[in-house]
């Protein structure tokens, strides 16, 4: 699940006067409270001459995130493709997509390549820039392997090496 979380920042210019920007952020997360924690985790890091306030937190639905991920621009990619019900009527299903790219001609090259590699036919409806200046995918703590343990493999062969 991604949430869109809009926030301000106060920043604290070397003149010292107070700048208030707006920003969006898209997190992964599996609840409100986690997106909440997350950004805050996230971007804590920075110190105290920026404080950021969260003025909304959303869910948005994506099928996907696609692009480089080395751009600053995130485009919003609407598309669909058409399936076939039960009774053997053809739906159309409408999803949208997030693509990290250079620029809207950019965005579309990544989406229709990454459009190859599936065996049904999209069809991109839109593209829009979007103000989103990032997106964290979801990193679970849980994933980080201690450095006290060992892979399996080296503590099998250890056990036969003593038998």
């Amino acid at each position: 699940m991604y949430f869109l979380i809009k926030s301000k920042a106060q920043i604290n210019t070397p003149e010292g006067d107070v700048k208030i920007i707006p920003e969006q952020h898209v997190f992964a997360a599996i609840s409100w409270t986690d997106a909440e924690t997350r950004f805050f985790t996230e971007f804590e890091k920075e110190g105290p001459n920026k404080e950021r306030t969260i003025v909304a937190i959303n869910p948005i639905r994506l099928s996907d995130i696609l692009g480089d991920f080395g751009s600053d621009s995130w485009f919003k990619v609407k598309y669909h493709y058409l399936s076939e019900t039960d009774s053997g009527k053809e739906k159309k299903i409408v999803n949208t997509m997030l693509v990290n790219a250079e620029n809207l001609e950019h965005a579309r090259k990544i989406s229709e390549d990454g459009f190859s590699t599936w065996l049904i036919d999209c069809h991109i409806d839109s593209i829009i820039q979007t103000q989103i200046l990032d997106v964290f995918p979801y990193k679970s703590e849980e994933e980080e392997i201690p450095s006290s343990l060992r892979p399996l493999s080296e503590v099998m062969a250890e056990r036969e090496l003593k038998d």
